[in-house]
């Protein structure tokens, strides 16, 4: 038994002088790249530091970004429904006081529609998620517009 635990700590001991020598040449690296990017270079230490929280950060980001597209199409369909149905109780008063009806309150769904309709068709050309017939729904949307801001 004393054998097998000198024999740990012989190995311990090695894996620490390994981790030290390895901190040294670390050390010593990021001293030349110091040395070497004073002035207007760029080090590449800092530069590969910073693509790690990046490459790190970018799934968080990216689920930031989803549940925000999310909640976005959640208000744009709610906003769909009430002005819908605003317009249809707008006109249905109009038709009980006898209000002639000339079309112009359906003006601001139109645009409201041809506002979502424009960005749904953006999406859809730039981002060649879909071809042929298919139409996008709630969810390709949300991930086409998650692809064309994180690509």
């Amino acid at each position: 038994m004393a054998r097998l635990n000198d024999a740990c700590e012989s190995f311990i001991a090695s894996l620490q002088k390994a981790q030290a020598e390895l901190d040294q040449v670390a050390n010593k690296l990021e001293e030349e790249f110091s040395k070497r990017s004073k002035g207007s270079t760029v080090n590449p230490m800092d530069v590969l530091s910073r693509i790690h929280r990046v490459r790190n950060e970018l799934p968080i980001l990216a689920n930031e970004c989803a549940e925000v597209l999310q909640a976005k199409q959640e208000c744009v369909d709610a906003a769909k429904v009430l002005l819908a149905g605003n317009c249809e109780e707008l006109a249905r008063l109009q038709r009980k006081a006898g209000i002639i009806n000339d079309g112009s309150e359906n003006e601001e769904l139109q645009a409201f529609q041809g506002a979502v309709d424009e960005l749904e068709s953006k999406l859809r050309l730039g981002g060649n998620l879909l071809t042929g017939e298919e139409q996008l729904n709630r969810l390709a949307l949300n991930e086409a517009i998650v692809h064309s801001v994180v690509n």
